[in-house]
């Protein structure tokens, strides 16, 4: 059985966004809304749109203050032990700060120049004497692999074996495509496959609501509909990582094996995180939009926004969350 899809008005301003959107939607198993439901949704934001509703929390982050983001120190990861203050870089503040500079258009007489000039200034403006292309360092919790279905968003996990008292620890981020819908310089029909490895950090849900939905034979369907922003940073460059394309994370060969008693296992290793260190490169962030349309069997609508920091990993740190304690570095040097 096949739905038609019906589109409220598309904002002016979210033209750019939503075209990819809109060519998504056009499919022959989509869900249609019933009249009354589109006069709901007129005050409300068009699909593909990811305009927060009042309790979203980045509605919420713009009624603050403009947060405060210290300049990383590689001194912090000294020793053997991490503070148990430390939390690394808010990524999600730095993210917002690069995309609001970004989003400034280029004069139609503006040299290459003196848009990067005046692009700069306005990010130096944004966070003080933070600077875009220097460290930042970013706390991720590390999953077991045996205990959770749910290995994090990062890729980095890892596999204690009991009888032979020995730790494996994985990093594996899956490859993210990034096909610019949402950036400052996509063009609209330009999808082309910009993969990097990503290891997702944080993931927000924006906006839930459920409407009505109808086909034009009259069988009606109430559909969720769900839009989120997941936040990370992507490896467009890495040196130490050696990371296989299309290689699959639960095929891959443990990043750092260590021994590792029982009584230190039970200790360390449920609270285990890992900072990754980077320095931010340009293009600085990457972009991308996916959307899973609803069908009768399945009535759900999902509209997923990507944003992350583009740059090169450094390394990794891995360390208890309850103690502090150092438990593996890669490379084995770094942070020294």
């Amino acid at each position: 059985m096949l739905f038609r899809l019906q589109l409220p008005p598309v904002d002016e301003r979210r033209k750019r966004t939503t075209l990819a959107v809109l060519t998504l939607a056009l499919v022959p198993v989509c869900c249609a809304q019933t009249a009354s439901s589109d006069k709901e949704r007129q005050s409300k934001a068009p699909v593909g749109s990811l305009r927060q509703m009042t309790n979203a929390p980045q509605a919420q982050a713009a009624n603050r203050k403009r947060p405060r983001i210290e300049p990383f120190s590689m001194g912090a990861l000294n020793g053997d032990r991490i503070d148990s203050l430390f939390t690394g870089t808010p990524l999600v503040d730095l993210i917002l700060l690069i995309e609001k500079a970004q989003a400034i258009e280029r004069g139609e007489f503006e040299t290459t120049l003196d848009f990067r000039a005046r692009s700069a200034l306005l990010l130096k403006l944004l966070v003080g004497d933070l600077k875009v292309d220097g460290l930042f360092a970013f706390t991720v919790p590390v999953r077991s692999r045996d205990t959770s279905l749910d290995t994090g968003l990062s890729g980095i996990n890892y596999k204690y074996y009991p009888d032979s008292h020995a730790v494996s620890l994985y990093v594996k981020p899956p490859q993210q495509k990034f096909n610019g819908i949402g950036g400052p310089n996509y063009i609209p029909g330009d999808l082309a496959d910009n993969s990097h490895p990503a290891f997702g950090v944080e993931y927000r849900v924006d906006a839930q609501e459920t409407y009505e939905a109808s086909n034009a034979f009259g069988a009606q369907v109430r559909v969720n509909k769900t839009s989120s922003t997941e936040f990370g940073i992507a490896a467009t460059r890495s040196s130490f990582l050696n990371i296989e394309k299309g290689a699959e994370a639960q095929s891959a060969s443990p990043a750092v094996r260590l021994a590792m008693d029982n009584d230190d296992a039970a200790k360390l290793l449920p609270s285990l995180k890992a900072v990754i260190v980077l320095r931010a490169a340009e293009p600085y962030l990457l972009h991308h939009f996916d959307s899973v349309l609803p069908t009768r069997a399945e009535p759900r609508e999902t509209l997923i926004q990507y944003k992350f920091l583009a740059g090169d990993i450094l390394g990794i740190v891995f360390y208890s969350g309850a103690s502090g304690d150092v438990i593996a570095r890669l490379p084995a040097s770094f942070g020294k």
